[in-house]
């Protein structure tokens, strides 16, 4: 049940239904904010996936009201998160751990509302956590991931794991909105009934994005007209839905006893929280951005026309 980051693509492999081709990596135009940083041509090398770090904080209610973690309880997960490198390594403009120009801004996401239940829980019988469970969960449409292209620093994760002392995340300026469409998680416990670490496959859909930042590859791993602009693609109404795949790699966890206090209608008292902060890697791919574009052109009758970039 616990979210890492993402992200963005969060952070986020991304795909589409059965029978649409998988789209190329995507790149990002730091140069589309206004005056060019980071080197002459503003833009990223081609990433098919990220590092990100994330602080999150899960809330569990008591929902089916049997006084233990159990199948039918509900949750609410927050988290906050960075970029810290783009995959494969290369020219990132700056953005967090940039290589050769120095650090001269980050990608951060924030979410606070992601929201699911626990459809089955299964006993560990063998290993280290024998006696322990695992949770398997399913997420509800709705959850929202804001992305923030901000000055480097200024998102602080605070002292303490978790999101309670958090700041700057959603100060910057907004680039990105993904929308949970549906999802899984898995998620481990050990005898004790704390969480040890998990996973999740998300569904969602960008319903926001800023124009001339985000752009998909066309395949051939430079920045030329064949590129598709995010922005433009949603301004063709044609919805661009995505799969992710996150890799939790746990680090430190918090666990606390609920104080019992009611949570929204139907979500029974509060049962656990759990604060985690973790380092790991989102993989992703996106729907074919060419057969989205000839699409809308058919539908809409558009014609798709791109703005003049720097070349990479």
């Amino acid at each position: 049940m616990k979210l890492k980051k993402l992200i963005v693509l969060m952070a986020i492999p991304f795909a589409i239904a059965s029978g649409v081709a998988l789209a190329d990596p995507f790149y990002i135009n730091v140069g589309g904010l206004g005056p060019a940083i980071g080197d002459a041509n503003t833009t990223t090398r081609t990433f098919d996936s990220h590092q990100v770090f994330a602080n999150t904080t899960s809330v569990i209610y008591d929902t089916n009201n049997s006084g233990s973690l159990n199948v039918g309880d509900k949750f609410i997960d927050a988290g906050d998160a960075h970029f810290t490198s783009g995959l494969p390594s290369g020219d990132q403009e700056g953005i967090n751990l940039d290589i050769g120009s120095g650090i001269i801004a980050e990608i951060t996401t924030q979410w606070n509302n992601l929201v699911g239940s626990i459809s089955a829980v299964t006993p560990i019988t063998t290993g280290s956590l024998t006696g322990g469970f695992i949770t398997t969960t399913n997420y509800v449409a709705g959850g929202v991931f804001n992305f923030y292209f901000d000055a480097p620093g200024n998102a602080n994760y605070g002292a303490s794991v978790g999101t309670s002392d958090d700041s700057g995340f959603g100060n910057g300026t907004h680039v990105l909105t993904l929308t949970l469409t549906s999802g899984t998680g898995s998620s481990t416990f050990n005898s004790l009934g704390q969480f040890v670490t998990g996973s999740s496959n998300l569904f969602a859909e960008i319903t926001f994005a800023r124009d001339n930042f985000f752009w998909f590859d066309n395949g051939n791993g430079i920045v030329d007209a064949g590129d598709k602009d995010f922005h433009d693609l949603l301004g063709l109404l044609i919805p661009i839905k995505l799969n992710a795949s996150v890799d939790q790699n746990t680090n430190h966890v918090v666990n606390v006893a609920g104080n019992g206090s009611a949570g929204p209608a139907g979500f029974g008292n509060q049962l656990q929280i759990i604060h985690s902060d973790h380092d790991g890697s989102i993989e992703y791919s996106v729907p074919e951005p060419t057969s989205i574009a000839l699409l809308g052109l058919g539908l809409l009758g558009l014609s798709f026309s791109r703005r003049n970039k720097k070349a990479a």
